[in-house]
């Protein structure tokens, strides 16, 4: 027991797998590493460090390579790879939350790890002390207590009275011993019981930081290929929306309720100017086409939720889509309601400016807030609420605009063959259809009319 206890190490040193200990402890290497004066083993570890993060970002990039290989076939098969969208999506939110609880899980046991080493540091002491005492014992008994100096002790006693003092003397001293032995024992046996738990907590946290880590990297090849995905559906959204329904839905009813609302329309007063659709926002995608190429036919204004959408002018609307909840990539809600496929919730309005009639066209509204068709309203009223319904990842209004010359507002009612691109035509040969290369009917760009 005494030449087990001289054994026992100071301190618990803890093996750490290095490659796990990066994945789980970035953090304190990158705030290593950027540091002076470090000594030769931080050095040591930091150049490691450095090959890790090296071999990671080749794995990744590798990776994202794969995913960017398959973007021509991707691009080929766009309404298939578009349907996945939603699985990709749905693995997306559960690798997310699975990082979130295993960060968590990380967190409470590097503070479990960080007790048990204090733990075991306070008992590493308690062992220490009990270990010198033994060892004074045992120096103090090789120099007092041999054989002949016990029985010189116990013979040298000059009553039987003092023989019985001296005899319980000794005999509380070996218990003594025997007591700081115990308790030596107790104590080493708790410190390697306590070594034994920080050894599985410490592979448990291995465990989970390799899990993470490759959670992480599955995660961004994951997002990587979505993103392909939609950037690919979006370069060919403008010719799926033209082959798609193109006449407003219901539009007899709609006709008869403008017609009986013809004389309200008539006193509507030409409006001098644009009002901008949302106070505020940002414009994400321009008109014409986006930045990663694919014709994209009016402008993009994303904001929050719930944002007010406003009238561009004084006018009336004459045709409104209700009923779509949250879209996503690829959804077509919007069509089978009356408007445009893709398009949601959506709102269009005729308006006067100045002596040229307008009609101007407002997609991806939230559900339940776009007013009825037949309703007459004044600039700068609120006509719907900014949402992310049809064809759409995240909240924004997308906004078209369309010159139709200088007839009157119930004239091109009359007319009207319920087309919603009101005779601009769709999809890339739209494009011919531009406001700046021909006359009405044509499409304007929209951030040049309200002032983005």
């Amino acid at each position: 027991l005494i030449v087990s206890a001289l054994f026992v190490s100071p301190l618990f040193a803890v093996s750490v797998d290095a490659e796990s200990d990066f994945a789980t402890n970035g953090s304190y290497y990158d705030q290593l590493c950027k540091g002076d004066n470090l000594s030769e083993d931080d050095k040591n570890l930091c150049k490691k460090y450095a090959s890790y993060l090296s071999d990671e970002s080749d794995k990744l990039e590798d990776a994202l390579d794969a995913n960017e290989a398959q973007r021509e076939e991707i691009a080929k098969n766009i309404q298939e790879e578009v349907k996945k969208i939603q699985g990709y999506d749905a693995q997306i939110k559960v690798l997310e939350n699975q990082l979130v609880v295993l960060n968590n899980e990380i967190e409470a046991l590097r503070i479990k790890i960080e007790e048990k080493l204090a733990e075991i540091e306070a008992m590493q002491v308690e062992v220490d002390a009990l270990n010198n005492k033994v060892k004074e014992r045992m120096v103090e008994s090789q120099k007092t207590m041999r054989v002949n100096q016990y029985i010189d002790f116990i013979m040298g006693a000059k009553s039987f009275t003092d023989l019985i003092k001296r005899t319980t003397g000794l005999n509380a001293t070996l218990e003594y011993d025997e007591k700081i032995r115990n308790d030596l024992k107790e104590v080493i046996e708790q410190l390697n019981i306590a070594k034994a738990e920080l050894m599985v907590d410490k592979q448990s946290l291995d465990e989970k930081a390799i899990k993470l880590k490759d959670s992480k990297h599955e995660l961004e090849v994951l997002k990587d290929l979505a993103e392909i995905v939609k950037v690919e559906y979006m370069k060919q959204e403008a010719e799926i929306e033209a082959a798609g329904n193109k006449i407003a839905g219901n539009l007899a009813a709609i006709k008869d309720k403008l017609a009986a609302n013809s004389e309200a329309i008539d006193s509507i007063v030409s409006s001098s100017g644009f009002t901008k659709p949302v106070s505020g926002g940002r414009l994400t995608a321009g008109t014409w086409s986006y930045n990663s190429g694919g014709v994209h036919l009016g402008m993009d204004i994303a904001g929050p939720s719930g944002t007010a959408i406003r009238a561009g002018g004084n006018g009336v609307v004459i045709k409104s889509v209700d009923g779509c909840g949250a879209g996503y990539i690829g959804s077509t809600c919007g069509g089978s309601q009356g408007g445009s496929p893709g398009g949601g919730n959506q709102v269009y309005m005729l308006t006067q400016i100045g002596s040229t009639l307008y009609a101007i066209k407002y997609i991806h509204l939230l559900k339940g807030s776009p007013i009825a068709d037949g309703t007459i309203v004044n600039a700068g009223d609120v006509i719907a609420k900014m949402g992310t319904s049809g064809n759409s990842s995240g909240n924004h209004v997308h906004v078209e605009v369309f010159r139709l010359g200088t007839m009157d507002i119930n004239s091109f009612i009359n007319s009207w063959s319920g087309d919603l691109a009101f005779g601009a035509g769709w999809g890339s040969s739209a494009l011919k259809n531009r406001c700046s290369s021909r006359g009405a009917p044509c499409r304007e760009k929209p951030e040049s009319i309200f002032g983005y």
